[in-house]
């Protein structure tokens, strides 16, 4: 028979095994339900999505200031330009001083031109709070077409579009059915007359023609003058003559116009 103190260490030896595999063993994590969590850390979670969204939206917003603010700022250097230089004036110049200045591509400084023309302070404000990026609104400020303009902002606005691809072509594809339908101008926050299109349109008309026919004639008639003016009545070649002059007034008159007529479209942020 074992001795009683023998009895006691073993009992004690298994008592030691039993403590130390229990100070070892990791605790098991108590499961905790992903609705505690939420229950639990509800406050914080309110407060850090708000914070989110506030940055969210504040972000959007600086995006659009900051292109409505590049295109009034080259809106205004394009201007002051013009009064400074006189009658000549080489727009796309000027638009390549602007982005060098401010580190931009030309594609973002004529977007941004043509921004500040089509849509006004509070249109932009209206914009800013509905978070529009920025690829959003330089497709949309080229939609011509008053009613689909309208139209694709509501729709927008509702969710209609899975991403800013999809809206964008969207725009793309209201411009062809506008230029099908007849052009329908958007005039809001631009001051356009309601005759441009067909102003652009004459002056289009009229350039052609000068160009592949009256300045190609006058070409031929001053090259005839000079082979053939010795041999010309007097009355004749005295008409001539009176004609080139005229004729070389008028040109320079023309450069000059040209010169304003490229700043303009330049300025109106169409490449």
């Amino acid at each position: 028979m074992p001795s009683k103190k023998k009895a006691a260490k073993k009992v004690a030896k298994k008592v030691a095994k039993t403590v130390s595999k229990t100070v070892d063993a990791p605790t098991p994590a108590e499961p905790v339900s992903t609705t505690a969590l939420v229950r639990v850390g509800s406050d914080v979670w309110k407060s850090r999505t708000s914070e989110l969204r506030q940055w969210r939206k504040k972000m959007a917003g600086d995006i659009l200031q900051y292109r409505y603010e590049v295109g009034k700022f080259a809106i205004e250097v394009i201007e002051d330009k013009a009064k400074e230089s006189g009658n000549r004036l080489y727009g796309t110049h000027t638009t390549q001083d602007i982005c060098d200045a401010i580190k931009e591509s030309p594609t973002t400084v004529h977007d941004s031109i043509k921004f500040v023309r089509k849509v006004g302070v509070k249109e932009l404000a209206h914009l800013k709070s509905c978070e529009y990026p920025w690829r959003a609104v330089a497709a949309l400020i080229t939609v011509t077409d008053a009613k689909a303009y309208v139209a694709l902002k509501e729709k927008f606005e509702t969710g209609a579009f899975g991403n800013t691809d999809e809206f964008k072509a969207a725009t793309t594809e209201a411009n062809v059915q506008s230029k099908e339908d007849g052009t329908k101008t958007d005039k809001r926050g631009s001051g356009g007359s309601s005759t441009a299109a067909a102003i652009v349109k004459s002056f289009n008309t009229t350039l052609t023609q000068t160009t592949k026919k009256l300045i190609p004639d006058l070409l031929a008639a001053t090259k005839t003058f000079v082979k053939d003016s010795q041999t010309m009545a007097p009355a004749t070649a005295e008409v001539v003559a009176s004609g080139l002059h005229d004729a070389r007034q008028n040109i320079k008159t023309v450069k000059l116009l040209f010169d304003k007529a490229e700043a303009a479209i330049d300025a109106a942020g169409v490449k």
